[in-house]
């Protein structure tokens, strides 16, 4: 593999050129402090002097070395500062060697910075090993080293340095993949993932000429809530469940984070079949080898989603069909209020009236009101004893117990449709949990016996 391209020509000759101070900034980063000036007296010419002020200065910013490159501005603003013409500067005797090195190191120790030495460049290998196993692409990693050799104080080294680090790291993890994929996928295995690419049977007897590869069709899962799209998803996850079981044990070796199962997943997912195909033979089965386990895994997030999705959509047609009959049923139970209202006062208000009339009576005497009221008591005896009946029905019925029946009723009228849509989905899926959770109990119930419910299930979940 040659070494890799990072950076753009711009973005190149921007990293190998000091930056560019305006005045204030030179006052900033220039500064001499008087622990600065001990190590310049260390030095015998004026030209020395002033490297070091600027090496110090633009280490402040960038972090890294330029060597003998400097900006004239600052040359001619360091050199003032020190007192010194610039005549007195001469940077054809400046030693890019000796004089550079030991410059470095001033820098370092007067910056509180350590060097980029053999120990930091193991320190920063591994953090790009975990980046390559997540498959972060080259120039992020470029750039979140940069990020990480300011965060710890060490100096940054030239581009060359890093592209050539990154380059072999990502070489040695290619090789790693390559012989973990060697040791560990058995022929049968091979087999296995070469056989997703042939061609399916035809999909339907009316157009046998219609083949599909069988990675073109795990490729895509569907959203829908439809019965027929589940029960596809519920198919393809039966064809992938023996093969991730087959293969998980490949993944384990291969060390994987999932942003790196996900890359090699995806670029399948990307490409053509023959693009797949012409591949190496270890190249190929890594890459069908994470489309596995991530189609696998996502496939069960869309059931999961399609589960919750069907559940929250059942909910709300029930709330909306409770209230559409709760309302309904407020109307009717008005309407036979009235009724009832009118016949008692009717059947029993208007005799009780005339009962009150008869007794208060002056014109009649004892004997006659008793006969009067005797015969207004026996007539509409019979709809009196059914209105009292009613009277009393109205008071026994309790409206929070008719509330909860009539919900779970209509909880009863939505569970047909609810099943048909996430049986399947709650018998299939792998679900986790506490084992001792009185849910994932009932589930895997429910998973043991598929879905065949008997008054053992019944006395379980009242158990529970």
């Amino acid at each position: 593999m040659p070494r890799m391209q990072m950076l753009t020509a711009a973005e190149q000759q921007a990293f190998d050129t000091p930056p560019v101070f305006s005045g204030p900034q030179r006052e900033t980063f220039f500064h001499v402090a008087d622990s600065l000036r001990e190590a310049l007296a260390t030095l015998r010419s004026p030209t020395n002097r002033v490297c070091l002020v600027l090496s110090v200065g633009y280490f402040r910013v960038a972090k890294r070395f330029f060597g003998a490159s400097f900006h004239q501005a600052d040359i001619a603003y360091v050199a003032h500062q020190l007192g010194y013409t610039l005549d007195q500067i001469d940077l054809d005797t400046y030693d890019a060697k000796a004089s550079a090195s030991r410059h470095r190191r001033l820098t370092l120790d007067y910056l509180g910075f350590r060097p980029f030495n053999d120990e930091a460049r193991e320190d920063i290998a591994q953090e790009i090993r975990t980046m390559i196993r997540s498959q972060l692409r080259p120039k992020a990693i470029f750039f979140q080293v940069l990020k990480l050799l300011e965060t710890r104080k060490t100096e940054i080294p030239s581009a060359y340095a890093l592209t050539e680090l990154i380059t072999q790291e990502s070489q040695q993890h290619q090789h790693q993949l390559m012989h973990t994929i060697e040791a560990h996928l058995s022929p049968e295995h091979r087999a296995l993932l070469d056989a997703l690419l042939d061609k399916q049977e035809a999909l339907w007897p009316a157009a046998p000429h219609v083949q599909r590869y069988k990675l073109t069709l795990l490729k895509r899962f569907s959203q829908s809530t439809k019965p027929a799209k589940i029960k596809a998803n519920i198919e393809d996850l039966r064809i992938l469940r023996p093969l991730y079981q087959e293969l998980e044990a490949v993944v384990e070796a291969l060390d994987l984070t999932p942003e790196g199962v996900r890359y090699y997943a995806n670029a399948v997912l990307k490409s053509q079949i023959f693009q797949v195909t012409r591949r190496a033979d270890d190249n190929r089965h890594l890459h069908l080898v994470c489309f596995i386990i991530h189609q696998f895994l996502r496939l069960h997030d869309v059931l999961i989603d399609i589960l919750l999705l069907s559940l929250q959509s059942t909910l709300s047609a029930c709330e909306r069909e409770y209230k559409e009959r709760c309302y309904t049923g407020r109307t009717d139970q008005r309407q036979t209020l009235h009724t009832l209202v009118e016949e008692v006062s009717e059947r029993i208000g208007n005799p009780l009236a005339a009962i009150e009339t008869i007794a208060f009576s002056e014109q009649l005497t004892d004997t006659e009101k008793v006969c009067h009221i005797q015969v207004i008591l026996s007539q509409g005896q019979e709809q009196r004893r059914a209105i009292t009946s009613q009277l009393l029905e109205v008071q026994q019925q309790s409206p929070e117990t008719n509330e909860d029946i009539e919900y779970h009723a209509v909880l009863e009228s939505k569970s047909v449709k609810l099943q048909n849509r996430v049986a399947d989905i709650v018998k299939e899926l792998a679900f986790q949990g506490d084992d001792q959770a009185a849910l994932l109990t009932v589930v895997q119930y429910y998973q043991q016996k598929q879905g065949a419910i008997t008054q053992t299930a019944h006395d379980m979940l009242r158990a529970l």
